[in-house]
């Protein structure tokens, strides 16, 4: 089969190097000036509409203090022209409502050139063929990625962007060479891509596949330390699953297959991407990776780009629960991928290896997603307990509180649990199983339900300090953090759709960090903005930006993230609210133990360390170094914008974030 044909080699600008123009006979660089910078800020995004606070951010400065309609109007004119010296016209540029748009087709642009050579790479026959058209695509790339723009903002968040793009086009022609059972010409390339991108874990993981097929068993166990070295000294990081899996299988003698982890071969409609890992349940937009790109110039097809975070890792369909969920099922929740280290060790714990079982207790702040890791740990548990041939592995799950927040009496929760599992559920013969406990409120309750299941993991949600239940049943606590930026971003694509997102990364990347990368957060701003579909990404990116606290609040119920927090808050016991207030108005880079006891007045409020410690086992408080703490960021915007509320049952906001019955919904706890 042979592709459309190509475009000509020489488009008019070139933005994969310095910013260029083609004169007839070769490429001009364009002397560095706002001109210039304005250009390649339009010229990254082509046919899009690059909005005028983002223009003026990447022209003058995250900092610029001048009148942006006076200075883009300039700037505008002194930019058409430069064009018209070119010989280029003065109608390139367009002035639209809220921005300026460059058209542009793959003609007269390098990048989208790139990006159509690598979908035509798609339509052809044969891994050579593909491979030298994906050659000709990064021939396309000459020199330092816009050296002569002076532009922070461009260099901090679109050229990592760009140069992600072209090492998903190295890792494909690796992949198509070892597919192909290449694989000594693929350990050549190997070689000078893991020396010259040390920390990237895809090149890394493709040589050790290489050489341990090859039979060079020590060098990639040696490429595999190397690696896990650079994660840990450059970037304080763990190794990662894949890589882990991979140096076991060696350790073991377990196969590796050739192009196993490679991502999906990009289409001409759909250039798929691995998707970053997201903390996600089910959503209207849960279906499918996410493919963090632009879409083409009409918006109704056509080519879907690369543009991506750096650190992703491709998502796996979940397996189906092998056992038959029941009415009250942990297995039936949907569309969660992420939090990958988290969920393998509470599945390790929870197995009980060696027939030990477990209790775990999940904290973390408010919204941050304990119920959520919860129930997909429980299904994980429940498909490791069947892959295994183990029968009889009922689960359960029994919420703590009552529809009116208030703990539920034991013998009810104990009835519930009797409920589900049904007869012989306390028969110590039985294999083992796992209760999940959410939103606990008691410590004592917990305790008893662990001591009436002897032979069962139990799985513990709480707002509340349990850490007796370390010192009496060898509980494992486990603190539910943000989620990391990849992850986030990722969640939003699945909350607004991926060409919602792919409209402005940069405004994507604003709205994660306004929302503390916070699931509940971004699941509330995603409702809203879903209910104005006029708005860009880029418009509700700088509606988000000016109050963020008031943004997410404007709605009732569980739409409002204050009316969410006000609950938090109304579940601690006092003093802490009042703790909470004034630590968060603190330094948020750190305070010590004495600036705290400042804060509160000295005793006022009774000893210090007793109420920070208490924070910090309930997730609310983090503790960067011994003696020296930071509330955390959702907590202190929030708990800053008022005082605490009023107690009394009147206050308490009729909420129901993940009631038993209910599909769960990833913040819920």
């Amino acid at each position: 089969m042979n592709p459309d044909p190509l475009p000509a080699p020489h488009p008019t600008f070139r933005v994969l190097g310095p910013v260029s123009v083609w004169d007839g006979e070769s490429y001009q660089p364009l002397p560095a000036s706002k001109p210039v910078s304005m250009l390649a800020t339009l010229l990254t995004s082509p046919n899009e509409v690059t909005s005028n606070e983002f223009l003026l951010r990447a022209v003058w400065g995250d900092e610029a203090d001048v009148d942006a309609r006076s200075a883009l109007r300039t700037c505008t004119t002194r930019l058409r022209k430069l064009l018209v010296r070119h010989n280029l016209g003065d109608d390139l540029i367009q002035t639209v409502s809220g921005g300026y748009r460059l058209r542009a087709g793959v003609e007269e642009l390098d990048l989208l050139l790139f990006r159509e050579h690598v979908v035509g790479s798609t339509r052809l026959d044969g891994v050579d063929p593909q491979v030298r058209a994906l050659r000709g695509a990064l021939d396309l790339w000459q020199g330092s990625l816009l050296c002569n723009v002076g532009s922070d903002v461009l260099h901090r968040g679109v050229v990592p962007l760009l140069e992600e793009e072209r090492l998903q086009v190295l890792e494909r022609i690796v992949d198509l060479l070892v597919r192909d059972g290449r694989d000594q010409e693929a350990l050549a390339e190997l070689q000078l891509l893991t020396r010259s991108h040390e920390g990237h874990e895809r090149f890394a993981l493709q040589l050790v596949g290489v050489l341990y097929r090859a039979g060079r068993r020590e060098d990639a166990l040696a490429e595999c330390t190397r690696m896990k070295q650079y994660l840990s000294d450059e970037l304080g990081l763990d190794p990662t699953p894949e890589l882990t899996a991979a140096e076991m299988a060696i350790l073991t003698g377990q196969p590796m297959v050739p192009g196993a982890t490679a991502p999906p071969a990009p289409t001409a409609t759909s250039l798929s991407v691995a998707a970053p890992a997201v903390d996600d349940t089910t959503g209207p937009a849960a279906a499918g990776p996410v493919a963090s790109g632009v879409g083409d110039a009409g918006g109704t097809g056509g080519t879907v780009h690369l543009l991506r975070p750096a650190a992703v890792v491709e998502e796996q369909p979940s397996a189906p629960a092998p056992t038959p969920p029941t009415s009250r099922s942990l297995l039936g929740s949907s569309g969660f991928v992420g939090r990958e280290d988290e969920l393998d060790r509470l599945v390790n714990q929870l197995t009980g290896r060696d027939g030990v079982r477990s209790l775990c207790l999940l904290v973390g702040s408010p919204g941050v997603g304990k119920t959520s890791l919860a129930l997909h740990a429980a299904a994980r548990v429940a498909e490791h307990v069947a892959g295994h041939g183990a029968g009889g592995s009922v689960q359960a799950m029994v919420r703590m509180r009552d529809h009116d927040d208030r703990p539920r009496d034991r013998e009810d929760v104990v009835a519930d649990l009797a409920a589900q599992l049904g007869p012989g559920a306390h028969d110590t013969s039985t294999s083992p199983g796992l209760l999940l406990l959410d939103d606990a409120v008691r410590e004592q309750d917990v305790a008893a339900i662990a001591d009436a299941y002897p032979h069962r993991s139990v799985l513990i949600t709480t707002g509340a300090p349990m850490l007796r239940l370390v010192r009496t049943h060898g509980a494992l606590v486990h603190r539910v953090e943000e989620l990391q930026m990849a992850d986030a971003l990722a969640l939003l694509g699945r909350l607004l759709g991926p060409a919602g997102v792919a409209e402005d990364m940069l405004a994507a990347y604003d709205i994660v960090t306004h929302c503390w990368r916070n699931p509940l957060a971004l699941r509330v701003f995603a409702a809203t903005l879903q209910t104005r579909p006029a708005w860009g990404l880029s418009a509700a990116a700088q509606w988000l930006r000016e109050d963020p606290v008031a943004r997410l609040s404007g709605g009732a119920g569980d739409l409002s993230l204050a009316a969410y927090f006000d609950l938090a808050m109304l579940r601690l016991e006092p003093p802490l609210p009042d703790v909470v207030t004034r630590l968060s108005a603190l330094d948020d880079d750190g305070f010590s133990l004495r600036e705290a006891g400042d804060a509160l007045d000295g005793d006022r409020f009774g000893p210090p360390h007793q109420h920070l410690d208490d924070l910090v086992n309930r997730g609310w408080l983090d503790e960067l170094a011994p003696g020296t703490f930071r509330v955390d960021p959702l907590v202190r915007a929030f708990a800053l914008r008022s005082p605490a509320p009023a107690r009394g049952p009147s206050a308490v906001p009729v909420l129901r974030p993940c009631p038993a019955l209910d599909p769960p919904q990833e913040g819920a706890r």
